[in-house]
């Protein structure tokens, strides 16, 4: 039996993404395959207690019978981040070594779904480094290819040093398009020459698989919505803040699309800039603070809506970043999409002949 384990150095760098086009890929090619993520760190009650999210999504994806328990045995609750804190979070490794022994029987490969970046889960009893080595996996590397080259090789070596011949490649993931070609001549080519790391996929920036609908986005913020409910199901690419002069917004806006807005409350002129251009959304920040009649009746003209939030704009633009940052893909479309980006982007029949099957 074969061991793939996906990770990361940083958080949030799409190892769902590559884990859902892999196993798809694999299902193709029929072979017996278990999925495993060892520590979840998306809770949702089930029963008396918590299963992960995110994993459960990808389990009923892809049809797998395994029950959630056992596919990822550690969820981090408030449970367990109690113990953490207190020290006393020390039996998970052996809880995650049983549900892996079980869950492997009988399959060619297990696809094991790191959790955080490859140092996450020491405070919790889990150090991935030595996972990996007792599941004798072999490490495939998500990187997001959007941050700057010295920041790429500072996160990387180590883990080359730390994980040595387990490491069979990295794919970066979230290159900006017009980057493409400078990041193969000032990443990539370097990377094998100078350290021997090979790059096995290229993905660059994908509006669809980044957006998020109008609805969650006012629910994670727990907006007021003002108007437009009609118009709740709206995909949300990018976001925009208007905290400049009129003329100098109005430019702005029109260069983005799909766009949710954020400015005050009381900036009439900036919000009616923004909902004239392509705008999904508006989002107005400050106590207080409402909307002049003219641009609620010129939003649900135009089927755009409004919502207020209750803080300033930076605080609501600093928890909108985070958002963006981590727009998880829990709907068929978007799996579907993700699936395809892997496909044609990832040279997934090198990292079969590296896993040797």
């Amino acid at each position: 039996m074969k061991t793939l384990y996906i990770a990361s150095s940083f958080r949030h760098t799409g190892k769902h993404l590559m884990s859902l086009g892999i196993m798809k890929e694999l299902m193709l090619k029929k072979k017996k395959i278990g999925f495993f993520s060892p520590v979840g760190l998306m809770p949702i009650k089930k029963g008396k207690g918590y299963i992960d999210q995110d994993t459960e999504f990808l389990r009923k994806t892809l049809g797998l019978k395994e029950p959630s328990s056992l596919v990822c045995p550690v969820v981090l609750d408030s449970k367990l981040m109690k113990q953490a804190a207190t020290g006393k979070a020390h039996k998970n490794l052996e809880k995650i070594e049983k549900a892996y022994d079980k869950l492997s029987r009988g399959k060619d490969i297990m696809v094991v779904l790191g959790f955080g970046n490859i140092w996450s889960g020491t405070c919790i009893g889990v150090d991935q480094v030595s996972l990996i080595r007792k599941m004798d996996a072999q490490v495939l590397l998500v990187c997001p290819g959007d941050i700057e080259i010295h920041d790429t090789v500072d996160h990387l070596v180590p883990v080359k040093k730390a994980i040595e011949k387990n490491l069979i490649g990295v794919v970066f993931n979230r290159i900006p398009r017009a980057h493409l070609e400078s990041f193969r001549q000032e990443i990539v080519i370097p990377l094998k020459k100078r350290y021997g790391i090979d790059t096995l996929g290229l993905i660059r920036m994908d509006n669809q698989l980044g957006s998020i609908t109008v609805r969650r986005l006012f629910s994670l913020l727990n907006a007021r919505i003002i108007c437009g409910r009609d118009h709740l199901e709206e995909p949300v690419e990018r976001f925009a803040i208007g905290a400049m002069n009129l003329e100098s917004a109005t430019r702005y806006f029109r260069q983005i699309r799909n766009k949710a807005v954020i400015t005050g409350g009381d900036r009439s002129d900036i919000q009616l800039a923004a909902i004239e251009t392509n705008t999904k959304c508006l989002i107005l920040t400050g106590k207080n603070l409402h909307p002049a009649p003219i641009i609620v009746s010129r939003a649900d003209e135009l089927g755009i809506p409004i919502a207020e939030v209750a803080t300033d704009t930076f605080t609501v633009v600093d928890a909108v970043e985070h958002l963006f940052g981590h727009t998880a893909f829990r709907d068929e479309v978007k799996a579907r999409r993700a699936a395809e980006i892997v496909r044609k982007n990832v040279n997934l029949n090198r990292i079969f002949r590296k896993l040797g099957i």
